[in-house]
């Protein structure tokens, strides 16, 4: 029997992973520019509903569903930074800044990933991370995600890419990635599969695409490892996070006059 085209591409998708210290001697990185597309629910942000008609379900109506913005990863076989382009224009519509800040007092303070250093050779993720407007350092272990492999296959800026899937809390994650650049290592906080991801959708709905893809060596400055902030460790990070939403849940209460606690 004849091996398909798709099989023969996962078999050597695969055998790149022992192959990547061969290409290093060649291989000098790059950079890749993502369109990055956040989706906003605000009718469920705020509470409304929608099919009740009224001023608010109106407002909501006129309101951006989605921002997109320009993120750019640098990249070497041994390191890569993930940040927004400081080229880009990424500016966000009024009205959307204005229904944020809002959102602000409606909602729980926001974690916002600014910056992933990738360390992929001792296999380390540098977040940085702005919470309640301050930075914040987290160094962790790289983990190693349940990718499954697909027979899906798309083209993506000329390069031939693969698709695989993972189950991430409630989301199903697909990533598409090509074997023909070989660092594994993507958008974001995504890795881990035998080619740089091109592509990352999140339950269907496309998440990050690249939009331009540069082989070169790039500047070491812009190699850099985020050094602005606080120091966590992932686990104090999490408990402080908790601890404010819980002040901001009790804050709430007492401003509704409601009893502390009371939900």
């Amino acid at each position: 029997m004849k091996m398909s085209i798709v099989n023969r591409i996962i078999i050597t998708s695969f055998m790149l992973i022992f192959a990547l210290n061969g290409f290093a001697q060649d291989f000098d990185g790059g950079i890749v520019k993502y369109q990055q597309t956040t989706k906003y629910d605000f009718a469920k942000l705020f509470g409304i509903d929608v099919k009740q008609g009224g001023r608010r379900a109106d407002w909501v109506a006129s309101m951006p569903s989605e921002v997109r913005k320009i993120n750019r990863l640098v990249f070497t076989i041994d390191k890569a930074v993930y940040r927004e382009d400081p080229e880009a224009q990424n500016e966000i519509p009024e009205s959307l800044q204005q229904a944020l800040s809002h959102l602000e007092f409606m909602a729980p303070p926001r974690v916002i990933e600014k910056q992933f250093f990738h360390d992929l050779i001792q296999c380390k993720v540098t977040r940085q991370i702005e919470f309640m407007t301050r930075n914040f350092l987290l160094e962790v272990p790289t983990e190693k995600p349940a990718w499954k492999l697909t027979q899906k296959m798309i083209k993506v800026q000329g390069y031939t890419c693969l698709a695989a899937e993972m189950q991430q809390g409630e989301d199903l994650v697909t990533a598409y990635f090509t074997s023909e650049v070989p660092v594994s290592v993507g958008p974001a906080e995504y890795g881990g599969l035998p080619g740089l991801i091109l592509v990352v959708e999140i339950n269907g709905e496309t998440a990050y695409t690249a939009t331009s893809i540069e082989l070169q060596e790039p500047d070491e400055a812009l190699l850099s490892k985020p050094g602005e902030g606080k120091i966590m460790t992932q686990t104090d990070f999490n408990i402080m996070v908790a601890e404010k939403e819980k002040e901001w849940q009790e804050t709430r209460s007492q401003q509704r006059g409601t009893p502390r606690g009371h939900r």
